[in-house]
Parts: C-alpha cells; structure tokens; sequence
C-alpha cells in the first residue's frame, strides 16, 4: 500500500458520528458489515466511550428481551385436557 492512501484511509476512520456508530453496531447485529465500517466502529468506541456502553446496554437489553420471550412461549403450553380436546376435534374433521 502507497502512503498516501493509508494516511487518507485513516482519515476516513473518523468521519464516523455518534449516530452513524449507534446504527452500525445495531446493524452489525443483523448482517455482516464492512471491513471498513467495522475499522470505523472500532476507531470511534476508541474516541467515543459513550457509544461503546450504549452499544453495551442494548446487548444486554436484547438479551433480556430473547429471555422474557422464550420463558413467555415455554409457559404457553398445552394442557392435556386440551390436547385431547383438539385430537377430538381433528378426527371429528376426518
């Protein structure tokens, strides 16, 4: 790599505003990013600790809302009572 062209990517690096990082570690979250999007990330939660705690809390936020989901749907089940009424229903269809 010329010089030149390190210096102006480095450069590059810091155009990245509180705003522009929130929305890129949210979408880092659902699909792959750039290799520069990923340096620019890493360069402004090296400027910016503010946005590395956000991005900190809203993993943890995330977590707990996946866990209140899941323990929700697995207190959701059926009770034999109306498993058997469904199976009556079904061969009534039949």
């Amino acid at each position: 790599m010329r010089p030149n062209f390190l210096v102006r990517w480095m450069m590059s690096l810091d155009k990245l505003s509180c705003k522009k990082a929130t929305l890129l570690a949210a979408k880092r979250d659902y699909v792959q990013i750039s290799t520069k999007e990923r340096f620019q990330l890493w360069y402004h939660y090296r400027l910016c600790y503010v946005c590395k705690i956000w991005e900190n809390q809203s993993r943890l936020l995330d977590k707990i809302i996946q866990e209140r989901i899941m323990s929700s749907l697995k207190s959701e089940r059926l009770t034999d009572k109306d498993k058997e009424r469904i199976k009556t229903e079904l061969k009534n269809i039949s």
